[in-house]
């Protein structure tokens, strides 16, 4: 009887260990399957982020190209603004400048009068203008 007693106690823990064996078993693989879905949870979330940073590095390389394009651009048209008004008032003190170097070398012949207030306002602003708009020989040659 003491036989039988041990050997129930012994099929008593084998069948326990055994039940133990298979719940850690479906546990494994369980925790087995959360780990592969963790990796490939991993692996996606990574190649968005790869993806997102190349999207972010290709925005920030074409706002700075655009913005280099603008200052270009920018710088352009202004120059060729400078020269645009550079030439009106060339052209201008050509077909004024003669008169008026006339006009402050010999005067009028007429003496004071509405006229002569009005020409000297002229020649003032004119002289104003081509000295303060236009470089210097010495300037255009450096």
């Amino acid at each position: 009887m003491i036989d039988f007693i041990i050997f129930l106690l012994t099929i008593l823990v084998v069948v326990t260990l055994l039940i133990s064996v298979v719940k850690l078993r479906l546990k494994n693989r369980k925790l087995a399957a959360e780990l592969l879905q963790a990796t490939l949870d991993q692996n996606i979330l990574l190649t968005r982020l790869a993806e997102e940073l190349k999207k972010k590095e290709e925005v920030s390389v074409e706002k700075t190209d655009g913005f280099l394009k603008f200052i270009s651009d920018s710088r352009d048209m202004a120059f060729e603004y400078i020269e645009t008004m550079q030439e009106a008032i060339v052209k201008f003190k050509n077909n004024v400048g003669p008169e008026i170097d006339y006009m402050l070398t010999y005067g009028t012949a007429t003496g004071d009068s509405l006229q002569t207030s009005s020409f000297l306002k002229i020649e003032r602003a004119y002289i104003e203008l081509i000295q303060e708009t236009l470089p210097t020989e010495k300037q255009g040659k450096e």
